[in-house]
């Protein structure tokens, strides 16, 4: 009787110790299973991902602020380089104003070619575009994409270039005003001269003769609009 007792008791221990093994395996694939990561499930973003996210949109949003556009000035603005008045399109010497769109989108102005390439060796980041205005349509023209012919007119700062859209154009314009004496230049030629002035300028402003605060005025061009007007009127240019 003993003897079967013992051995009921043995059985009953041995059915609870397997029924806890089993729940143990049983659990564990369980917490397998939570652990997995579901199939298609994003993963979640790491510090990293976020910043590289964010100077993304930075980028984008400053290329949006940099879309390439000309804008016209008004009798508030100034020469960026030389503080000097900018003409209007509708103005005598409207055809020599110049424009640059900065990285950030601010438009500058600049009243003759070469005002517009010495601002540009002071810059610290290229502008996202420049213009020039076709001296014949006054239409606003990429600068670089122009053909420049040097020929005997008066510009704002006596650099004496014409600009054209087109080589044809600027053929024509030589062609059919030969007493101006004018002929095809290149960009070239413009930077050197200008360079030369920039050059000039630095020294006397080195050695005192050109003070900070004198640029920061507004000035004219002297009497350089009714030269203009009589020279180049009367010599016919065929521009209107």
């Amino acid at each position: 009787m003993k003897k079967g007792l013992a051995i009921f008791i043995c059985s009953i221990m041995m059915l609870s110790i397997l029924a806890g093994c089993g729940g143990a395996d049983h659990a564990g694939e369980k917490g397998e299973q939570a652990a997995a990561p579901v199939e298609g499930a994003a993963a979640p973003n790491t510090g990293k991902e976020q910043v590289s996210q964010t100077a993304e949109n930075k980028a984008q949003l400053k290329q949006e602020l940099a879309a390439a556009h000309a804008e016209e000035p008004t009798h508030e603005d100034l020469c960026a380089f030389c503080q000097m008045k900018i003409y209007l399109r509708e103005e005598d010497m409207g055809m020599f104003t110049a424009q640059m769109q900065t990285a950030d989108g601010q438009h500058l102005y600049f009243d003759d070619v070469g005002c517009l390439l010495n601002y540009e060796r002071d810059m610290k980041e290229k502008p996202a575009a420049s213009w020039v205005r076709d001296y014949s349509t006054l239409e606003w023209v990429t600068a670089k994409d122009s053909t420049p012919v040097k020929a005997d007119i008066k510009t704002p700062m006596k650099y004496g270039y014409a600009l054209f859209a087109t080589q044809d154009a600027a053929q024509k314009f030589v062609s059919d005003n030969q007493a101006l004496k004018g002929k095809e230049a290149s960009w070239k030629e413009i930077d050197e001269i200008s360079h030369q002035r920039y050059l000039k300028r630095k020294e006397k402003m080195k050695n005192g003769g050109m003070h900070n605060g004198s640029m920061n005025k507004p000035m004219d061009h002297g009497n350089n609009g009714d030269k203009h007007k009589s020279d180049d009127k009367q010599k016919n240019d065929g521009k209107h």
